[in-house]
């Protein structure tokens, strides 16, 4: 499975941020496809059915859905400590003070711009974040509490 054709086609869905179980149509696909080299577009059907037959993709009524086998292959490099750096990073990044708020659209946006995984990991990396008492949810956003201030601005 370590073909750059299988590789190629993974990226299609993580281009796409397609979630475990999440379906990429026909047409996003092909969109990708004819951008590729004549060998490689030759040989996607293949490709395809291998990821198939190992369980990393099924194809359900004209769709390709990501498996959780396939999601979990996808994001094989990502953990929730990369999670919970990226939002601590928001929180440098817009110097986010002692019992100061960090409103929830904010962080949402700075999610969105990064692999499908952190998006997903969101709600684990905050009760995370909120159990070591660094943060504190307060429906609008989450604040910074001292102990939290101490993880984002080390000395």
């Amino acid at each position: 499975m370590n073909s750059s054709v299988s590789e190629k086609i993974f990226d299609i869905f993580r281009k796409h941020r397609i979630p475990a179980n999440g379906v990429l149509y026909p047409r996003h696909i092909s969109a990708s496809v004819h951008l590729w080299e004549e060998e490689s577009q030759q040989s996607f059907e293949e490709e395809m059915s291998g990821l198939v037959q190992q369980g990393y993709v099924n194809v359900d009524d004209d769709t390709y859905r990501l498996t959780a086998l396939g999601y979990e292959y996808l994001y094989r490099h990502y953990s929730l400590a990369d999670t919970i750096e990226i939002i601590l990073a928001d929180f440098r990044k817009r110097r986010i003070d002692k019992n100061d708020i960090l409103l929830l659209p904010a962080l949402l946006a700075t999610l969105q711009n990064e692999d499908r995984y952190h998006f997903d990991q969101y709600d684990k990396a905050i009760r995370c974040l909120v159990e070591k008492d660094w943060l504190i949810a307060n429906g609008r956003g989450f604040i910074l509490t001292n102990e939290g201030y101490r993880e984002v601005y080390p000395e």
